[in-house]
């Protein structure tokens, strides 16, 4: 909720002070990923992917390879993200996160520092 309402305010400070910024603004916190990810670790509240960028279908990532961590319930995936299994094109998206510097799940941190946290996850390339 806090997210939602920071992007808000930051989306109206824009478009009041650069028009066409808030529309750039809001696009750069969204970030859709084409993946294919291979089960890495559990921990206390959920396990770790390390995930290969195939595609880069909305936002911007100069990273190759993220570790996404998730939580432990594989219902809030469709069965997806389960321990100790690998997928291939994945999509996942996922919002970026200013108010947070690290987990708890589910995301990443990206190689600039930003944390990105997982909005949702199916099977199959994005679509066109």
């Amino acid at each position: 909720m806090r997210t939602a309402i920071w992007l808000g305010a930051a989306a109206a400070l824009l478009a009041a002070v650069a028009p066409g910024a808030a529309a750039e603004a809001e696009e750069s916190a969204v970030l859709v990923l084409v993946v294919d990810a291979e089960y890495t670790i559990s921990h206390g509240w959920g396990h770790v992917f390390k995930c290969t960028v195939k595609e880069v279908v909305a936002g911007e990532l100069a990273d190759d390879v993220i570790y996404v961590s998730s939580y432990g319930t594989v219902d809030l995936y469709d069965g997806l993200l389960a321990p100790f299994e690998d997928y291939e094109n994945l999509t996942m998206t996922f919002i970026r996160s200013p108010d947070r510097d690290c987990g708890p799940p589910p995301g990443f941190r990206d190689a600039s520092g930003s944390y990105w946290v997982m909005i949702s996850v199916r099977e199959g390339p994005a679509a066109d």
